[in-house]
């Protein structure tokens, strides 16, 4: 009984280690949107939460498409769908990244007559 309690301990503790490290917040800025990219791949989610600048004013009427380039070359695009949780608005959609590598975000953004594109990345060892 000892040795499987040990044993599910050690599995916890790694897949909860796991997602701690491979979760990733980045902040990029461009044409007076600030981007912040929040990638988690143990829940399969990617959330972007646009403001302007100076202001911090949150972006809620954007059209958001992000193509994502995988550590194997393949390409996925994908919609980022507006919504509200809780007190924060952010552009989501789910995707799977369970293989180590590099992960590359090219977002386009329209708002209020604007184009702008922010570029992210996302390591996973």
């Amino acid at each position: 009984m000892k040795k499987v309690t040990v044993l599910f301990l050690i599995v916890f503790t790694l897949g909860f280690y796991a997602s701690i490290v491979s979760a990733e917040t980045s902040v990029k800025s461009s044409g007076g949107v600030k981007g912040v990219l929040k990638t988690d791949p143990a829940k399969k989610m990617v959330d972007l939460f646009l403001s302007e600048l100076p202001s911090g004013k949150e972006i809620t009427d954007a059209k958001v498409r992000a193509s994502v380039t995988f550590p194997d070359g393949r390409k996925v695009e994908k919609d980022l769908l507006g919504m509200k949780m809780g007190e924060a608005y952010s552009f989501m959609n789910s995707l799977d990244m369970s293989r180590p590598g590099r992960y590359s975000f090219d977002i386009s953004i329209e708002s209020s007559g604007r184009s702008i594109r922010l570029e992210f990345t996302h390591n996973i060892p």
